[in-house]
């Protein structure tokens, strides 16, 4: 029932408060002031989107709520599409045509739309996109193709609906935008002589430097304590502190000079919580992949799996690592162990890194002579880096945990457009 009383309510809104069920006439009452919100409509089994143009909400320009135009012009095609920081809405929307009526950019404008064109346009951008997109901007270095991106995918997230393409108005839009603010905080906007009296310089501003205390885990605890792709970090560094012992040096490569395993003990990591992050289950390395820290992820990852019988184990470094790791599981607790004399297990080298290695590597160690895995290359695990490396530059001053719930979350959305672009 809704609360006027009409039987059988079927939409809501996910934008205002509560999520309680109303009828078509007191959605179109409520939302005569809010044309940018998202609603929802059960059809009997579930909740579909709609748009509040679907259900008749027209969005007048040049007068006030509730005050009749004699004279509305409706958008060409009677499609105008408005850009808004979390979604792409198509609203039906009717331009004033009263003789004393505004330029159609200027009653955009009033209502803090800002458009594409100043002729005839047929999209605009909220201030408050554009706003949130330069904060963002100015915080995170986030580029306009992932903030679009992101937008579009608030909007439909499962590849059903295929919107247009509004990539590129809305790079003019952030142009123009970021132009007419600096024009208006240095207070240009207004100038006697015009913006092209402005002199050089005279939008400048000093930038202040600052310095941030590094933290700890104390002052920022996870939310995460091993429900996602980082391994618990208490456990994980208990181990490390009674396993690891000064003067108890990685043991060097035989084959090709590995980086990663040589130098772990020589990178200089004064003032550094992490150096890195190696992959399996996820866990921070203090210095490069040593063994110890490999180790433990990887039978950590290995917790999950005891019922796998066939174990393909991909490390660009396994020729090394492999040797002893049967006999350091010894030193584990038992429920990391894996019954490696019952499986059937086989070690291998990623393609694009095998032709670095020594002959009898290559041939021992290669994809190409082992049965069932076709034309897997192994380097599945390195992609994602592609897409997480430019994270840094917000990680690196995050505390230890905020930065792992932070990559957990990145991580989750990398699988899930993997998983969506498979369907």
């Amino acid at each position: 029932m809704c609360s006027c009383g009409e039987a059988g309510p079927m939409y809501r809104c996910q934008d205002c408060h509560g999520a309680e069920l109303v009828c078509l006439s007191c959605a179109l009452h409520i939302h005569k002031r809010q044309p940018l919100h998202m609603i929802e409509c059960w059809n009997g089994t579930s909740f579909q989107t709609t748009t509040l143009k679907a259900l008749g909400v027209r969005f007048q320009l040049g007068h006030p709520i509730d005050v009749q135009c004699i004279n509305p012009i409706p958008t060409f095609n009677n499609n105008f599409i408005i850009l808004n920081y979390n979604s792409v809405h198509e609203v039906g929307l009717d331009f004033c045509g009263c003789k004393s009526a505004q330029p159609h950019i200027t009653q955009l404008l009033c209502v803090r739309l800002f458009p594409i064109t100043t002729l005839d346009p047929k999209s605009a951008a909220t201030f408050r996109m554009l706003e949130y997109f330069q904060m963002l901007s100015f915080e995170s270095k986030v580029l306009a193709w992932e903030f679009y991106n992101t937008i579009a995918h608030l909007t439909d997230n499962t590849g059903t609906c295929v919107l247009k393409d509004h990539y590129a108005s809305l790079l003019q839009m952030i142009r123009e935008w970021r132009f007419v603010m600096q024009m208006k905080h240095c207070s240009q906007g207004h100038h006697p002589g015009g913006i092209q009296a402005t002199g050089a310089g005279a939008c400048a501003v000093l930038c202040p430097a600052f310095r941030c205390n590094v933290s700890s885990d104390v002052v920022d605890p996870g939310l995460n304590h091993g429900y996602a792709f980082f391994v618990e970090e208490t456990a994980y560094k208990d181990f490390l502190a009674s396993h690891y012992r000064v003067g108890n040096p990685q043991e060097k490569s035989t084959c090709s000079s590995h980086s990663a395993v040589n130098l772990a003990d020589m990178r200089a990591s004064h003032g550094l919580a992490a150096m890195g992050a190696g992959t399996l289950d996820f866990g921070d390395l203090q210095k490069g992949e040593r063994y110890i820290n490999m180790d433990y992820l990887f039978f950590s990852s290995m917790c999950s799996s005891l019922d796998i019988h066939v174990l393909n184990i991909s490390y660009n470094i396994v020729c090394q690592w492999n040797k002893k790791l049967w006999s350091c599981m010894s030193t584990f607790p038992h429920q990391y162990h894996i019954d490696h004399d019952h499986k059937v297990v086989t070690f291998l080298i990623p393609k694009f890194h095998l032709p670095a290695y020594i002959t009898c590597c290559q041939m021992k160690f290669s994809f190409n002579f082992i049965k069932g895995v076709r034309q897997t290359d192994g380097e599945a695990p390195e992609h994602r880096w592609a897409d997480i490396n430019p994270i840094a530059t917000s990680t690196h001053e995050m505390g230890p945990r905020s930065r792992q719930d932070t990559l957990d979350d990145h991580f989750n959305d990398w699988n899930w457009k993997k998983v969506c672009s498979m369907g």
